[in-house]
C-alpha cells in the first residue's frame, strides 16, 4: 500500500529520489501517526510515581548527581526505597530537567520520541527478518497506535519501557541476518544499555535466540545457539550483581508465586489476548483473584493458549508457519519475567511482547494470502489493507481518549476505582492530592481505605494520614497521629519522611531528646540514599 502510493508520487520527482522515497516514506508515515495519536498528552499532569521520579527527585537538580545515578536505585533521589536499578532512565530525566525544568511538554515529548523510534524500529526489524514490507508496515502501524501502550507512553514514569525496548530492537536488528561474532559483541553493548534502562532487558538473549530460530536452517540443533554465549554470560552476570546490590523495597510484595498455589498468571493470558483484540476498559493495574485451583475455567483457558502455542512451535516448521512460531517465541521470551509471579497485571507489560506477536501474525497472514489465485488474492489484499486502516483509525481514537484518562490525578484515580480496583497506592496518592488542596476529610478517608485495602502494608499511608490528622487538629489528633507515625516507621525503618515527621512531632512538644534521636536517624537514612535535604527550584 505505502509502496504503491510512494511510487505514484515518485513519478513526479527526479529518478534519484525514487529509491529514497520508497525507503523513508514508511518511517515518516509511522512517525506522523504516532505524533498525531499522542498529540493531546502534552498538558497531562505529573501522576503517581512521577512525583518521586521527577517532581521531587533531588538528583535532577544538579549535574554533579550524575555519578550518584549509577550508584543508587531509581527512586533514591526522592528518598524512597525501591528494588529497581535504572540509571539511564534517571540520566535522561536529569538532562531533560536541566534543559527544560519541570516542563510537562519536555517530559512527555521524551516518551513520544522514544515510542516513535520504536515504531520505526519495529518496521525495520520485520524487514531484517525477511518479512514482506507491506505486512510489516501494517503490523507496525497497529502496534504504534494501540491504546494498550498508552500506559508505556503517556505515563511519564514508564519511560523505562520504551527506552529498554529501543536498545533491544537495535540489538536484534544488528544481529540479523548472520549473527556474526562482530555483530554479537555490538549487540552485547546494546544489551548493556538496555539493562541500565530496565531489568527486563535480561531476556535479550532469549529474544535473539527466537530470531536465530527463524532465520537459521539448523534451528533444531542445540549448537546453533552457542554463538549467543556472550549475551547469556552477560545476562547471568547481571542477575548475580542485581542480587548482590543492597536495594530493597519499602512495601511487602503482593507476589504470590505459582509454587504457593497461585495460578493467576495462566488466567492473565486470556486477559492480555482480550486487551490486544478488544482494548476496552483500560486502566492502571488489573487485580486478579487468587486462583488456587488449576481447573478453574480462567486458568484452563490460559493453559489451553500455552498448549496451542507450544504445538504451533514444535509441530509446524514450514516456511508458512515459521513467522507465527517466531512471534510466539518472541512473546514468551519478552513476557517471561512477568509470568507466574503476581496477582496483578499491567498494560505496559505487553509493550514488547505484543510487538513480535503482531509481526508474526502479519507475515503469516500475508503468506496465506499469497497462496490464493490472482483475482481473489488482489481482492483479499485490498480488503485487508482497508480493514487495517480502519482498525488503525479506531485504535488511534481509543488511544486519544485513553490519553485523557491520564490527564490529571482525579481522572486517573477515578478510572482505577471505576472498575473496582482497590489500588491502595493510588488511594495514597489521591489522599495526598486532597491534603494539598486542604480537603482533609476526603484525604483521611482515602488513607484509611489504602491501609485497609493493602492489609496495612504501606508505610506512606500511615505517614500521610498522621500529617493530615495533625493539620486538621494537632491537639485533638496528636495521640492517633503518633500511632500512625510509629506504624509507618515499623513498616519502613528507613523512611526519611516518617523519621523527619517524628522528629518534628516531638520538637513541637518540647521533647528535644527524642526529636534529636529521630533527626539523627533521618540524616543517616538520607546518607544511605545519598541525597541532600529537600530543596525546590
Amino acid at each position: 500500500m505505502v509502496k504503491s502510493l510512494t511510487q505514484r508520487f515518485a513519478r513526479t520527482l527526479p529518478a534519484e529520489w525514487h529509491a529514497r522515497l520508497e525507503t523513508y516514506v514508511p518511517y515518516a508515515f509511522l512517525a506522523l501517526t504516532v505524533l498525531v495519536a499522542y498529540a493531546n498528552i502534552y498538558d497531562n499532569a505529573f501522576l503517581y510515581d512521577d512525583e518521586t521520579l521527577i517532581l521531587h527527585n533531588q538528583f535532577l537538580r544538579h549535574w554533579d548527581s550524575v555519578p550518584l545515578l549509577f550508584q543508587t536505585q531509581v527512586m533514591a533521589g526522592g528518598n524512597v526505597t525501591s528494588i529497581y536499578y535504572r540509571p539511564l532512565q534517571s540520566l535522561l530525566y536529569l538532562i531533560t530537567f536541566q534543559i527544560a525544568g519541570l516542563s510537562l511538554f519536555a517530559f512527555h515529548f521524551l516518551n513520544v520520541a522514544l515510542h516513535t523510534a520504536n515504531a520505526c524500529l519495529t518496521y525495520r526489524l520485520g524487514q531484517k527478518l525477511g518479512f514482506k514490507s507491506g505486512a510489516v508496515f501494517l503490523a507496525s502501524l497497529l502496534w504504534a497506535v494501540h491504546p494498550l501502550h498508552t500506559e508505556a507512553v503517556t505515563y511519564m514514569s514508564a519511560m523505562a519501557d520504551a527506552l529498554h525496548v529501543l536498545f533491544i530492537l537495535l540489538g536484534v536488528i544488528v544481529l540479523l541476518p548472520d549473527f556474526s561474532p562482530r555483530r554479537i559483541w555490538i549487540a552485547a553493548g546494546l544489551m548493556m544499555l538496555g539493562l541500565l534502562s530496565k531489568e527486563s532487558a535480561v531476556t535479550f538473549p532469549l529474544l535473539a535466540a527466537s530470531c536465530l530460530y527463524l532465520v537459521s536452517k539448523k534451528r533444531l540443533q542445540f549448537k546453533t545457539y552457542f554463538c549467543l554465549w556472550p549475551l547469556a554470560v552477560m545476562g547471568g552476570i547481571y542477575v548475580v550483581l542485581r542480587l548482590l546490590l543492597p536495594f530493597e523495597t519499602a512495601e511487602p510484595s503482593d507476589i504470590t508465586p505459582m509454587s504457593q498455589g497461585n495460578y493467576a498468571s495462566f488466567a492473565a493470558l486470556p486477559v492480555y489476548l482480550r486487551l490486544l483484540l478488544w482494548p476496552a476498559e483500560l486502566r492502571f493495574g488489573y487485580e486478579l483473584p487468587l486462583y488456587n485451583q488449576i481447573w478453574h475455567p480462567a486458568v484452563l483457558a490460559g493453559l489451553g493458549l500455552i498448549i496451542a502455542a507450544a504445538l504451533q512451535v514444535v509441530r509446524r516448521q514450514t516456511p508458512h508457519s515459521l513467522p507465527l512460531s517466531w512471534g510466539i517465541l518472541w512473546f514468551v521470551a519478552a513476557h517471561l519475567l512477568t509470568f507466574g509471579i503476581d496477582t496483578l497485571l499491567y498494560e505496559h507489560w505487553m509493550y514488547l511482547p505484543s510487538l513480535g506477536l503482531l509481526l508474526g501474525l502479519a507475515q503469516t497472514s500475508n503468506l496465506q494470502i499469497e497462496t490464493l489465485k490472482a483475482p481473489l488474492k488482489r481482492q483479499v489484499y485490498h480488503c485487508t489493507i482497508a480493514a487495517v486502516l480502519c482498525a488503525t483509525a479506531l485504535l488511534g481514537i481509543l488511544t486519544w481518549k485513553q490519553n485523557r484518562i491520564w490527564h490529571d490525578p482525579i481522572a486517573f484515580y477515578e478510572n482505577i476505582f471505576r472498575y473496582g480496583g482497590s489500588a491502595a497506592k493510588a488511594r495514597v496518592n489521591l489522599g495526598t492530592l486532597y491534603t494539598k488542596r486542604g480537603e482533609y476529610t476526603k484525604a483521611v478517608e482515602q488513607y484509611r481505605l489504602a491501609i485497609a485495602n493493602s492489609n496495612d502494608t504501606i508505610s506512606m499511608a500511615h505517614n500521610n494520614l498522621a500529617q493530615t490528622l495533625l493539620a486538621m487538629d494537632s491537639r485533638k489528633n496528636a495521640a492517633e497521629a503518633l500511632r500512625h507515625l510509629q506504624r509507618a516507621l515499623a513498616l519502613d525503618p528507613k523512611s526519611v519522611m516518617a523519621l523527619n515527621n517524628l522528629a518534628d512531632f516531638y520538637a513541637k512538644r518540647g521533647d528535644a531528646k527524642k526529636a534529636r534521636h529521630y533527626r539523627n536517624r533521618a540524616d543517616a537514612a538520607r546518607q544511605a540514599f545519598k541525597t541532600p535535604p529537600q530543596e525546590t527550584r
